[in-house]
């Protein structure tokens, strides 16, 4: 072999063995590559899991607290509130029974300085109070209305609306969310016309007032349980 193919062998052997470097390079590099093509992909799947992750803990998180509202409405109980004056406390008799018929709490209000003891001196009082829509101060009382609903109110008729001392009851207290249901006591007198004791809620609008006042002529207060069961049934399923 002369000096010519010598050369001739050697640059080729040469060129040979660089593009054979070359290839095997690439081919080491290619799996970095797709790696790095492949982690976009793989942040692009991780996502949408992640979005589902979170709406599936947003879920739960709703779902747990429904059941932690529904498990305090469950620990309500009723409760009857109450004003009565008369020597026979006929709204007393309806308010007792009341509570008696749905294992209720029962409260009565109070007043600070009380009407006169006579039938006379307490209309006077009173017919003054609803003229001058005065608010009597009443006693307090140690009252957490969270542990109640629904919760009934009750007073005597006077002068074709609610006694004084229940205006202050229901401006004295924070109802919401509460189902109020008013039931009252007369005398004579339609009883058509205390049915939704429209001045009563009128007086404190932003109470869930129930819709049906029960309503009991007072000289039969005793009587009053049969009418007063279907009343608790339409409350109870209202609320």
């Amino acid at each position: 072999m002369n000096l010519k193919h010598a050369l001739l062998f050697t640059a080729v052997f040469a060129a040979a063995a660089f593009f054979g470097a070359t290839v095997q390079a690439a081919d080491e590099k290619a799996p970095a590559a797709s790696v790095e093509a492949a982690a976009p992909a793989a942040a692009e799947t991780k996502a949408p899991a992640d979005k589902a992750e979170a709406k599936a803990e947003d879920k739960a998180d709703a779902k747990a607290e429904a059941k932690a509202d529904d498990k305090a409405a469950a620990k309500t109980k009723p409760l009857v509130v109450y004003w009565s004056w008369s020597e026979t406390h006929n709204t007393k008799v309806v308010a007792e029974m009341l509570q008696k018929k749905t294992d209720a709490d029962i409260k009565v209000i109070e007043l600070v300085t009380p009407y006169p003891t006579d039938f006379g001196g307490v209309m006077q009082a009173g017919q003054r109070d609803l003229r001058e829509k005065k608010a009597p101060a009443i006693k307090e009382m140690e009252l957490d209305l969270s542990k109640y609903d629904p919760i009934y109110v009750g007073t005597p008729i006077w002068f074709s609306t609610y006694a004084p001392p229940v205006r202050t009851f229901l401006q004295s207290y924070d109802f919401k969310g509460k189902t109020v249901a008013l039931f009252c006591t007369h005398g004579q007198g339609n009883p058509a016309t205390f049915t939704y004791l429209k001045d009563a809620k009128t007086a404190v609008p932003e109470i869930k007032y129930f819709d049906e006042v029960f309503a009991f002529k007072g000289t039969e207060a005793a009587n009053a349980g049969p009418a007063l069961d279907a009343w608790i049934k339409k409350v109870t399923e209202k609320k």
